[in-house]
């Protein structure tokens, strides 16, 4: 529910600034700026930024659309205004690769996975699909999961090394669900 609010207010943020950047003399800066709102919602989409993280660099977007609008409100943006946008959408640029590198992954792309493949799992011992000893497995590997997630986490910091860790003991259980689902054989 957060995670939509943020895109929704991203989405809105990007929808009301066009009318600034349309029929500018700065198209260089007004693609960067499309850009950069495009690694910013894939990032949060992801889970490589934390909501507040993104909540941060989408103040920082939104001070440049102002900081645009201000420098054009002559009609045009001078070579010294463009100049100084370019460099702070650069510094934008640097600082969302930053973030989106830190470590810190949203534990709501976790979360949500999480409790879709418990989701699955429910379904599938509802549905007969799953006997009751695969569907306590399947449980078995869940926990084991979130055992691990939280160990990783235990430090405020999620590596890059550790996500991946997590992203294939995921993808091992979603492919083990899936396999039990289907293999024919009833309590």
């Amino acid at each position: 529910m957060k995670k939509s609010s943020v895109l929704l207010a991203f989405a809105a943020a990007a929808i009301f600034s066009l009318p600034v950047m349309a029929g500018t003399n700065t198209p260089g800066l007004d693609e960067h700026e499309a850009n950069l709102q495009s690694r910013l919602d894939e990032g949060l989409r992801t889970g490589a930024l934390t909501p507040g993280e993104a909540a941060t660099l989408q103040e920082r977007i939104n001070h440049l659309h102002a900081s645009e609008a201000a420098a054009k409100k002559n009609g045009k943006a001078s070579e010294q205004e463009r100049s100084r946008l370019q460099q702070e959408a650069a510094d934008i640029s640097e600082a969302i690769h930053a973030k989106k590198h830190n470590g810190r992954a949203s534990e709501s792309k976790l979360d949500i996975h999480a409790t879709r493949e418990q989701e699955r799992i429910d379904a599938g011992q509802k549905s007969g699909k799953l006997t009751a000893g695969e569907a306590t497995e399947l449980q078995e590997r869940q926990d084991k999961l979130k055992k691990d997630e939280a160990a990783a986490n235990a430090d405020g910091n999620l590596t890059n090394k550790e996500r991946e860790k997590l992203h294939k003991e995921e993808k091992k259980n979603s492919k083990a669900i899936k396999n039990l689902n289907h293999n024919e054989r009833k309590d």
